[in-house]
């Protein structure tokens, strides 16, 4: 069955299913709580990612698969505090070697510095 909803959703096959935890459907924050406490670790996993995919400005690539298992192996050594999963993000090579995009009013060439 619940296949059935996610691939209907436009969900890909080989997708890790449990990630879909709220189709449980819960009534209650309590109940959205238990949930969330049974999915941690995959739920971790999936907010490291696309914390990282918005930090870097691209999507995650083969070469980051490496960098999100640091990120969950130490936030769940923490005990998941949010603030370890910004700092190990921002610690990470792939955020720390990132180039950054020259906004068009700041790029200026040689030259015209130059003649200032």
């Amino acid at each position: 069955m619940l296949w059935q909803l996610t691939s209907s959703a436009g969900i890909k096959p080989g997708t890790n299913m449990r990630l879909y935890f709220w189709l449980a459907e819960p009534r209650t924050p309590a109940e959205m709580k238990v949930l969330l406490k049974e999915e941690l670790p995959d739920f971790a996993r999936c907010l490291i990612e696309k914390m990282l995919t918005y930090s870097l400005g691209r999507g995650l690539g083969p070469n980051d698969r490496r960098t999100v298992d640091e990120v969950t192996r130490k936030l769940e050594a923490d005990g998941y505090p949010f603030q370890t999963m910004i700092f190990e993000i921002v610690r990470s090579l792939p955020f720390q070697s990132r180039r950054g995009e020259l906004s068009t009013q700041v790029a200026t060439k040689p030259k015209e510095i130059a003649q200032k």
